[in-house]
């Protein structure tokens, strides 16, 4: 195998006290694809890799959730035909603003779809919009607690609470809908506004890495990447493409989404950039220094990289990782300051 000779520096840096010793380090990484059997060649990126537009990769609140031997199960809501028409008919009457019918039909619905909790907070809705805050904020919590995964439960009883200025509840739904719907715009600058008000400055930046990895034939790796990525690249390489790696490591080739994998990539990513002052000003790296620190590496992970990519994988995590989470977005992501309130038409 071939591949270039390049300077790292800080390779006897030790991830004692910062990381799970069961990961290579970025000497080990480089070591391991240079006697690979496999061909490597390296190449810095000519371009910037483009940010994935997310803002329609969006989960549904057509599903809800039921524990079943010690398991979360997700499940979808199948409307008859007939269901269908009607649920038709109540949206209908709302856009029409006639709430009573609406929540007549919604109701008539709920009668054979039990578990359908988003029919629960349409109801609710209809009540805030006739000015009886309280009782759509008892409807909010009751399809909740059927159904913790109805973001749109989780969105509204937010702005129930925003609207009787009781913030800190607030705050805590709103966070609760983010997660679960993590690229959801205005649910972000809804989340925003609320937590200016705390003096909390939440800044709306993905994840994303400049790498690039093409396999040209089954003995052939070319790896491209930014100068400052270069280790996270060497390491995003060796677990897609080195012969037994992920196994050695305990995870399945299957498996599409590896906590452990993004561990080995960050931790070589980030201590080799710990002097680096160009990244060190980026907001993503400020998060994710907090996160070594703060030992909140597994909600880096979730939160900036799974979630953004698939966010469905929020409708399967434990009430102890959703909370978790939060508070990596509360303590860690956002740093205290001015805030930044975005003015923006809510939608009713």
């Amino acid at each position: 195998m071939f591949l270039k000779k390049m300077l790292f520096f800080a390779l006897c840096l030790s991830y004692s006290g910062l990381i799970a010793q069961d990961l290579h380090t970025p000497k080990e990484i480089f070591e391991i694809l240079d006697k690979s059997t496999l061909s490597y060649t390296i190449n810095r990126l000519e371009e910037p890799i483009p940010l994935k537009e997310q803002m329609y990769n969006l989960n549904t609140s057509d599903f809800y959730r039921e524990e079943k031997e010690g398991q979360l199960l997700t499940k979808a809501v199948q409307l008859s035909e007939e269901a269908a028409v009607l649920k038709e008919q109540a949206e209908a009457a709302f856009r029409e603003k006639k709430y009573a019918k609406a929540r007549k039909i919604y109701q008539e619905i709920k009668q054979d779809y039990p578990e359908y909790s988003k029919l629960t907070t349409y109801i609710g809705q209809t009540y805030y919009l006739e000015g009886d805050v309280q009782k759509s904020i008892r409807l909010y919590k009751q399809a909740i607690q059927q159904n913790p995964i109805d973001y749109i439960g989780h969105w509204f009883l937010a702005r129930s609470y925003a609207s009787i200025k009781d913030f800190d509840k607030a705050l805590e739904a709103y966070t609760t809908a983010h997660i679960l719907n993590r690229n959801h715009q205005m649910i972000t600058v809804e989340l925003q506004d609320i937590m200016s008000l705390f003096k909390k400055n939440y800044e709306d930046w993905t994840f994303n890495p400049q790498y690039k990895l093409v396999s040209t034939d089954s003995q052939k790796v070319e790896v491209y990447y930014d100068l400052d990525w270069m280790s996270y690249a060497l390491t995003k390489a060796a677990w897609a493409y080195e012969p037994g790696y992920r196994a050695s490591m305990g995870v399945s080739p299957d498996e599409e989404f590896s906590i452990l994998e993004e561990k080995e990539a960050l931790a070589s990513f980030y201590i080799l950039n710990i002097d680096n002052k160009k990244i060190n000003k980026q907001p993503f790296f400020k998060a994710l220094d907090k996160a070594f620190k703060n030992q909140q590496l597994d909600e880096f992970i979730i939160y900036e990289i799974f979630l953004v990519n698939l966010p469905f994988i929020a409708y399967q995590l434990p009430d102890e990782m959703m909370q978790m989470i939060s508070n990596y977005i509360l303590e860690t992501r956002s740093p205290a300051g001015k805030g930044k309130r975005k003015k923006k038409k809510r939608r009713q």
